[in-house]
């Protein structure tokens, strides 16, 4: 596993690493195979691969909404850690970043890595969000490519999925579904990725070679047109 220390997540160092990267948060817009129409990515796709060139293009990272709820999971991630790690008697260690082992433009930030084999995916929602994981009794479909990508990312062999919501009672505040690793779903994901990325060197060479283009023009003199006291003098 190809582990990069950045000080601690969400540090300066981390946030370099992520940049123009395709990470576990990013990888369901660049796999999903739904479209709009037939032969038409969706939007969120085309935005993925202009904001990926973007990162590139200007070493700066997209700048992304985050509301209430996700300040307060960030706040709230070390206590469903500490409440994981007690209910299950599994130790838990961090790490900051992983990169792929094949692919570094590849990467992903684990919640905790357990023992030698497991992840852990931590989310804080809603207390209705966390009804619906207890209700379903399944790793949501939407965190699927996130928890794939963590196994192709880190080579390890399952995730734990863990939805933890204080204001529930004991017992009801803590769920954990284990998501096993696929072989066959992971590579899909990995090809898939592999064509995006190809697509976002080719968006950041046509900026780039955009920006030539304006300073090349902008270094070529300039006809002089004649003022309009000239024009009259002669």
């Amino acid at each position: 596993m190809k582990i990069i220390d950045c000080g601690g997540q969400r540090t300066e160092t981390w946030f370099d690493w992520h940049l123009g990267r395709l990470t576990s948060s990013r990888i369901a817009d660049a796999v999903t195979k739904r479209k709009r129409n037939p032969g038409e990515p969706l939007q969120a796709y085309m935005d993925l691969k202009l904001e990926l060139a973007v990162e590139r293009v200007t070493r700066k990272p997209a700048e992304h909404f985050v509301s209430v709820w996700m300040e307060r999971g960030t706040e709230l991630e070390p206590l469903a850690r500490a409440t994981y790690e007690l209910r299950t008697d599994a130790p838990v260690s961090l790490v900051d970043f992983v990169l792929h082992e094949s692919n570094e433009q590849f990467g992903a930030s684990p919640d905790g890595i357990i023992g030698d084999e497991g992840i852990l995916e931590i989310k804080v929602p809603k207390r209705e969000t966390h009804a619906e994981y207890l209700y379903a009794d399944r790793v949501p479909p939407e965190y699927l490519p996130q928890c794939h990508w963590l196994m192709a990312c880190t080579g390890l062999k399952w995730v734990d999925f863990v939805s933890w919501c204080p204001d529930f009672p004991e017992g009801l505040d803590l769920f954990v579904c284990r998501l096993e690793r696929d072989e066959k779903r992971i590579y899909e994901m990995e090809v898939e990725a592999e064509k995006l990325l190809a697509e976002v060197e080719a968006m950041v060479a046509q900026l780039k070679g955009g920006i030539k283009e304006v300073l090349r023009m902008s270094l070529v003199p300039r006809a002089v047109i004649p003022s309009v006291a000239d024009a009259s003098s002669s």
